[in-house]
């Protein structure tokens, strides 16, 4: 818990020395009620421990930068990740879901993680359809050393919708997609489907809990799938910045035993 703290802070200094010089700390306004696009950048720290079945535990940090391009019909993305994997097993990243940990070795490894890039089609507006309904694809490229224990060496892909509704101040959110994955040849590997269900609640203008359910299918035959809870608080101090604080807690032996993580985003 120190070290997710601590890398909470590093993460923060920077994002608030840019919003008081930058930025007005003043009460929200509407995001970009009149923008036809927009440009996030999101800086991410996320990490995790768990013992995927094995008698020791292994740890998982990764540092991230995700970049995305909004238009008022779609979205784009890019994400890089930057990888630090101790204890026993080899990580594997899937695109569209959390990375796993796998049976292997007791090792110890950093480096670059697996890119990936997305692309969101949105098809209705609540405003007008009385609900929020898209569809996505996401590619995750094999840029992760395999030898390093940082990736599968394989290109994968995943396609998915999502479901979205508000009740006043509660909003509800329903996410089911399909990996197709790569196969390496000494690896029985096979796609699989996974599912999300959010709920979340308005607090203030500036702040907003929330609570996931999310679960997969296993890629890997015989394993069970991945079963976890993730409680967060979204905090918005500006209109360009916004905090995404989150504690996860897993369910099943692919999920980690329990993670914690920040984000900071900001609109350009």
């Amino acid at each position: 818990m120190y070290r997710i703290l601590s890398g909470i802070f590093t993460l923060l200094i920077p994002v608030v020395m840019l919003a008081t010089t930058g930025v007005a700390w003043a009460a929200p306004e509407a995001d970009h009620a009149d923008d036809e696009t927009t440009l996030n950048v999101k800086l991410g720290y996320d990490r995790t421990v768990g013992k995927y079945g094995q008698s020791a535990k292994s740890t998982t940090s990764t540092n991230s930068v995700a970049i995305t391009y909004d238009t008022d019909a779609a979205s784009f993305d890019v994400l890089f990740p930057y990888l630090s994997q101790s204890g026993p097993g080899r990580l594997i990243a899937i695109a569209g879901r959390r990375p796993i940990v796998v049976l292997g070795p007791d090792q110890k490894g950093s480096g670059l993680g697996d890119i990936t890039a997305g692309m969101t089609r949105y098809a209705l507006n609540e405003e007008d359809h009385g609900v929020d309904l898209d569809f996505g694809a996401t590619i995750k490229f094999h840029s992760a050393s395999a030898a390093k224990g940082l990736g599968s060496g394989k290109t994968d892909l995943a396609l998915q919708s999502n479901l979205a509704h508000s009740f006043g101040l509660f909003s509800t959110a329903l996410t089911v997609g399909y990996s197709i994955v790569g196969k390496p040849s000494n690896q029985h590997y096979r796609n699989a489907f996974y599912s999300s269900l959010d709920g979340s609640f308005k607090i203030s203008k500036a702040v907003s809990v929330g609570l996931t359910y999310s679960g997969g299918a296993s890629i890997i035959q015989g394993l069970p799938g991945s079963r976890d809870v993730t409680a967060y608080i979204n905090f918005k101090p500006t209109r360009k910045i916004k905090f995404d604080i989150y504690y996860l807690t897993g369910r099943s032996t692919q999920s980690p035993d329990n993670g914690a993580g920040i984000t900071v985003a900001y609109d350009f």
